[in-house]
């Protein structure tokens, strides 16, 4: 989990918001231009700290702090460019892009994302 020190300077936290599990709203229409995607239900890193748990599955990472086997890299898990979810032939997707596509791939194929909510990232 990454963290971060408040302006006051007396406490911290979570800085890395995109390290989540759970489920994120849904476009219903390709033609609906105005759709912002955004939570719906997700845990982010914070609700599972100080838990028994070592590591926890997510669906989302961030870009503060990545493990990635370079075997994962090699079978194509990047970081899309584009948004994946919701993407046909010619119409953009409309969520998972960069860190946040990173997991939608490697699901693809077979693999998964973990956190590791109880190790601290300091981010200064």
């Amino acid at each position: 989990m990454c963290v971060r020190m408040k302006a006051s300077g007396e406490d911290w936290y979570e800085f890395d918001l995109n390290a989540w599990v759970g489920h994120r709203k849904i476009r219903r229409s390709s033609r609906d231009t105005s759709f912002v995607p955004g939570d719906l239900s997700v845990k982010r890193m914070k609700q599972f700290h100080g838990g028994e748990d070592t590591f926890v599955p997510l669906d989302s990472v961030g870009g503060t702090m990545l493990y990635v086997k370079a075997e994962v890299h090699r079978q194509g898990v990047l970081f899309p460019v584009h948004h994946l979810i919701g993407s046909e032939w010619g119409n953009e997707g409309y969520d998972g892009i960069e860190t946040e596509g990173l997991c939608y791939v490697a699901h693809f194929l077979g693999l998964k994302c973990w956190g590791m909510p109880n190790t601290l990232i300091y981010h200064v």
